[in-house]
């Protein structure tokens, strides 16, 4: 009996821990004060009105949402055929080309966002569009890989096998035959490469310049000159933009799922 209460306590701990702070910056969005406090005085949506007609805010998501996109799709287009040839094949150096794939994991951000901008951009004369490309692409492929193999891991080649021997070829089999039966597992991973690529910081911050950063990298300049809820405001549009994305992708999975 103590024990489940203490299991309890820790658990409830637990939730405020993580939903503690979501939920003070959602009630501090909806301030009427000037100022970034909390508990909130009044009540108003002038700062969702600021969020969304601030020149900063609106140019720093298309600059998040195309490097984002377009890193993540690069990211599987390189990542789905080295996860299919490192499950389904055997070949010396496996596990050090796989370590290579998975290496920007265990460099931290920082250090590749300033690795780009010291040696890629002044040296090889990349914009800040193709540095923030390049850079969210290399830390999407280990979440392509790593989601992709987990999906490949429970896949049965000899279904593979059957749709060549049936005259689908090598490319069509892949298509016909491995990518259906893995489509949850690419979904997810296009998901979790997105949203992780969107909401970085560490990258954004290096990368950058006074006309073109991303999202977050606005938000953070922003509070270094004003201290209002408009950027509790925009901070709960990301939150809610990043659970609308999870809420949607379970949605969609499950309907293509039961079929």
């Amino acid at each position: 009996m103590k024990k489940s209460k203490l299991l309890l306590a820790l658990t409830l701990l637990t939730y405020v821990f993580l939903i503690g702070p979501m939920a003070v910056m959602i009630a501090t969005s909806f301030s009427a004060s000037a100022s970034l406090s909390f508990p909130p005085t009044g009540f108003s949506f002038q700062w969702y009105q600021k969020a969304f007609a601030s020149p900063s805010f609106q140019r720093g998501f298309v600059t998040s949402l195309t490097v984002s996109l377009g890193g993540t799709l690069l990211a599987m287009l390189l990542g789905i055929p080295a996860a299919y040839a490192m499950n389904k094949y055997r070949f010396p150096g496996k596990a050090l080309i796989n370590g290579f794939f998975i290496s920007p994991t265990l460099i931290p951000a920082l250090v590749l966002g300033f690795s780009l901008l010291r040696s890629f951009i002044p040296r090889i004369g990349g914009s800040i569009y193709t540095g923030l490309f390049v850079g969210y692409t290399l830390i999407a492929i280990p979440y392509i890989i790593r989601t992709t193999s987990s999906a490949l891991a429970n896949f049965d080649f000899s279904i593979e096998e059957a749709a060549r021997s049936l005259g689908a070829g090598a490319v069509g089999g892949f298509f016909l035959s491995v990518l259906p039966n893995i489509r949850s597992g690419l979904m997810s991973a296009f998901i979790l490469a997105f949203i992780n690529s969107f909401n970085d910081v560490s990258i954004g911050v290096f990368v950058t310049s006074p006309g073109t950063m991303t999202l977050p990298t606005a938000m953070m300049g922003y509070i270094q000159g004003r201290m209002d809820p408009t950027i509790a405001a925009a901070s709960v549009l990301l939150m809610a933009m990043t659970m609308l994305l999870m809420v949607l992708s379970e949605r969609l999975l499950g309907v293509k799922l039961r079929r």
